[in-house]
């Protein structure tokens, strides 16, 4: 079994509502479906159909507003039928995600300018001596309002990072000049009238328990579903008080002043703001109100969680944020997700340090998470992960207990019965047909197809895409079609691992040359090792060929061996040979076209024994062409009626009884489904039935004394022969009771995996000493 699980809170209703079936044709640009029941799905969300994520807005059973292709994974088109199902998802951080828990200690106001709170240094001359303020002041520096800034932060002046402990409407007091931010730092400078004073600070309750630098996300103080993310470079405490400082970068040496009169300084650095407010697309036209939560972000190791246009909010994109190994974990949902491409250049600078080249050198791609709340300890990277359910993987943090015909709660009793239960390793992966830049899909006519590891998104990763199938061939499903491939190979195929637009337009991704300032065409054509199933058999097992879309999940059948027959085999051959014996076992079941048949005997690749164990549960003897698919069969319950023959490999329930010169008159068997289950209909008693030991048991049945007498199921069956009253005089009744399957009860039913219970099996009978007798079989 290839298993997903839904992680649960415990004493919480079980629901798993899979998905639905698309009731008509999209093509890769419509931008609405209709959907058979759209019932379970959210309002607003991410739906997969095949490997597409599909974002979308619901109205009853229409989707509408649809993002095709959306998340990196490939628009095409579906037919009607095809599973439509919620998007879920396993996500590996790229980094750590730290606990945070730090609020606001102040109001963050809108920016008045510059993507941060900006003033100015307001020291005019006349009426001062100098238009500027010395290098040295630690008082006080006057601007020309201060009104939103907090009442402690930092700031950066021409260059300088100044940190101020107290402040006025027009001044900022308390000074300690040039400081370091981000590891940046200049000395002090003589600061100019109307030079711009930007606050790069912001100050929180606690920051102990936030990585040294990084992205955090707070809520907009009108609208909590709207944030804003905001970029920092270090945390500084002073004299008992927590900042969040924005992330700083320094300049070419530049000249400053000091002292009065101005001394020029050469040579020295200025540090300026890199990044701080509305970064990664979130604006920074907003305010936050004070104790508003400070959360951390968190960089993915996919675009799993969506982009910033995504549909996010409870019940629309809830995970569950686990870590391997561990038995607790956090159930959050993304408040906002972004995802990121950028060019690479290799810039040459001529011996002055001027850029006069840049050749492009690849896209990079960056994706981020933002919470809805803390987190109640750190996560660390690619050992945690967001998980959404359907997953398409086990939960194993969780302390659940498995259960087998019970509901997952362990509580209500599911209605039918295990047949069997089989544990086999599996050492493949899953897989899925490739992308190629054509986004060409795999047609029903095709005998070759392109398979990669799975991941919903085409990453650029050329050394992790090869499921470890057998090369001698095998049985793959593709949605509703199996397929078994003759070999595979190695091959390469040629995608694109950008994000946006869809597919058809990725071919025009253009970059901007960083020198020439030209817009330059780098679609991101990249290459990736997959394998190649060649040799093709389309439709098999009972199955139609159908078409499918780039991405459409491959999974091995690797549990149950598979082969090709080698050479052909008539109706009602004894023997047969196949490619590959692995798995197959020394005596058993096999299905090849639409016939299973069983052998008594293995060695190597021969099998042999078959010519009375044609046909089985209820199929019927066929030939068979070189290069036939067969499958092997687990044991259900074995089909060994086989007519006319006595020998090895039959199976029945035998009884006798011995009575001198009794007529015996008639049997009666009594029958049921066994264990509280109904009768199967293509499941039914054959009886036969001989006297003194004659004649054999192959024999053809004549229902005539003297010969064996055969009766089909269950119930009173006379027994005519030549005896006083009508009976057959005899010392000895035997009696055998087969399973006999009927047309259909392997292909149109599943009946054959169930059999009829033995409930009585009687004999009646007279003889001189006793007028009537009845003798029963105890219940079997």
């Amino acid at each position: 079994m290839r298993l997903d699980g839904q992680l649960l809170p415990k004493n919480s209703e079980v629901k798993f509502s899979p998905g639905t079936r698309l009731s008509g044709d999209i093509k890769e640009d419509d931008t609405e479906l209709d959907l058979d029941d759209a019932g379970d799905l959210s309002i607003k969300g991410a739906l997969k159909i095949g490997e597409e994520i599909i974002e979308y807005e619901r109205q009853g059973n229409k989707l509408k507003n649809l993002v095709r292709g959306n998340r990196m994974s490939a628009a095409a088109p579906h037919n009607q039928g095809e599973y439509a199902m919620q998007y879920g998802y396993a996500c590996p951080l790229g980094g750590d995600l730290p606990v945070g828990g730090g609020l606001l200690t102040e109001r963050i106001e809108k920016p008045n300018s510059g993507g941060t709170l900006n003033t100015r240094v307001n020291y005019p001359s006349p009426p001062n001596k100098v238009d500027f303020i010395l290098h040295d002041e630690t008082g006080k520096i006057p601007v020309l309002d201060a009104t939103s800034f907090p009442p402690s932060g930092y700031v950066i002046i021409s260059g300088e990072v100044i940190e101020y402990t107290k402040k006025s409407a027009t001044t900022l007091e308390g000074l300690t000049r040039a400081v370091a931010a981000s590891g940046n730092s200049g000395k002090a400078r003589n600061l100019k009238h109307n030079s711009a004073v930007q606050l790069i600070s912001f100050q929180v309750t606690k920051h102990d328990q936030y990585d040294p630098n990084g992205y955090v996300q707070i809520d907009n103080e009108d609208n909590d579903m709207d944030v804003e993310w905001i970029s920092y470079g270090e945390k500084k405490s002073e004299n008992g008080k927590n900042y969040l400082v924005a992330r700083t970068g320094a300049n070419a040496p530049v000249t400053i002043q000091q002292g009065n009169p101005p001394k020029d300084l050469p040579n020295e650095r200025s540090v300026y703001i890199s990044e701080f407010r509305g970064v990664m697309g979130t604006k920074s036209s907003m305010a936050h109100a004070k104790k508003a939560k400070v959360i951390p972000v968190a960089r993915m190791s996919g675009p799993q969680n969506g982009h910033a246009l995504s549909p996010f909010g409870a019940g629309i994109s809830t995970v569950s944020v686990l870590t391997r190994g561990q038995k607790d974990g956090d159930v959050r949902w993304v408040k906002r997700a972004f995802t990121n491409q950028y060019p690479n250049w290799n810039i040459r600078y001529d011996n002055t340090g001027k850029a006069v080249s840049a050749t492009f050198a690849g896209w990079s791609f960056d994706f981020w998470a933002g919470l809805n709340d803390f987190v109640s300890r750190r996560y660390n990277a690619n050992v945690s992960r967001f998980l959404k359910f359907p997953s398409g993987e086990l939960p194993d943090v969780s302390d659940m207990t498995r259960h087998i015909g019970e509901s997952m709660d362990g509580e209500g009793q599911i209605n039918g019965w295990v047949d069997e239960i089989k544990s086999v390793p599996l050492p493949s992966l899953g897989g899925k047909t490739s992308m190629d830049t054509a986004g060409t899909p795999l047609k029903a006519a095709d005998t070759d197809v392109y398979v990669e590891t799975v991941d919903e998104w085409a990453r650029p990763d050329k050394n992790t895409s090869n499921p470890i199938w057998p090369a001698t061939g095998g049985l793959i499903k593709i949605e509703d079609e199996l397929i078994f491939y003759s070999s595979s190979s190695n091959g390469t195929v040629d995608y694109y691992a950008d994000v946006l637009p869809t597919l058809k337009l990725k071919a025009a991704r253009m970059a901007k040359n960083p020198v020439t300032k030209g817009d330059e065409s780098h679609p991101n054509v990249q290459t990736k090792t997959v394998v190649h199933l060649s040799g093709l058999k389309r439709g098999v097992l009972g199955t139609s060929a159908a078409d499918h879309p780039p991405g459409a999940y491959a999974m091995l059948h690797d549990a149950a061996p598979i082969s090709m027959m080698v050479g052909a085999v008539s109706q009602s051959a004894d023997t047969f040979h196949v490619k590959d014996p692995r798995g197959f076992p020394m005596e058993g079941y096999a299905w090849a076209d639409n016939e299973v048949f069983s052998w008594t005997k293995r060695q190597n690749q021969n099998f042999s024994g078959c010519s009375f164990f044609r046909g089985r549960f209820g199929t019927q003897p066929e030939g068979h062409d070189d290069g036939a698919i067969i499958q092997a069969l687990p044991f259900r319950y074995w089909d060994r009626a086989a007519k006319a023959y006595d020998g090895a490999g039959i199976a029945y329930f035998q009884a006798g009884y011995y009575a001198r010169g009794a007529i015996w008159d008639s049997v009666d068997l009594g029958i049921s489904g066994g264990s509280g289950n109904p009768l199967p209909n293509l499941c039914r008693p054959r009886i036969l039935v001989r006297f003194d030991g004659q004649p054999g048991w192959d024999a053809i049945p004549s229902n005539d004394e003297g010969g064996l007498y055969e009766f089909a199921g269950g119930g009173h069956f006379p027994i005519k022969g030549r005896g006083p009253g009508g009976g057959v005089k005899a010392d000895q009744i035997e009696i055998r009771v087969y399973w006999d399957y009927l047309t259909g009860a392997f292909l149109q039913s599943t009946d054959w995996k169930r059999t009829f219970a033995l409930e009585r099996l009687r004999a009646s009978y007279r003889s001189p000493m006793v007028l009537k007798r009845r003798d029963e079989v105890e219940k079997r």
